[in-house]
């Protein structure tokens, strides 16, 4: 699939690329797109994702939730914390952007990017 996916990317086919490249993401991972992220940690009990995905709530919207609402949204208040804590593993960038012209032709652009998660040595295995 990788390699189809150079193929596509070298011949410039950019939906063809995208859909490549979603594909190779999915067997990598080995899960498909529409399966919750939290699927990848092996300690949180597949009753729980599985709630979480019939719930067809979007993964992004789980970081502002505090433990309680997470807890409620899946009717298990008791695993509200485990969840809002592997939520918050996941890798989450903020950007902001200051742009400034210099001249007609030229523009300053000053990109400060700031992680927005927490940094976990044993789920991460060692990845920098």
């Amino acid at each position: 699939m990788r390699a189809i996916f150079e193929i596509v990317l070298n011949r410039g086919w950019a939906q063809l690329t995208d859909k490549t490249l979603n594909l190779c993401k999915m067997i990598d991972k080995r899960m498909w797109q529409s399966m919750c992220p939290l699927r990848q940690f092996k300690k949180l009990p597949e009753e729980v994702v599985k709630k979480i995905e019939k719930k067809n709530f979007p993964f992004e919207r789980l970081y502002d939730l505090n433990h309680n609402e997470i807890g409620e949204l899946i009717r298990m208040p008791k695993m509200g914390k485990t969840i809002h804590k592997y939520v918050h593993l996941f890798p989450k960038l903020e950007l902001s952007v200051h742009l400034q012209p210099i001249t007609r032709s030229t523009l300053k652009v000053e990109l400060t990017i700031a992680p927005d998660f927490q940094w976990d040595e044993k789920v991460s295995c060692g990845a920098k």
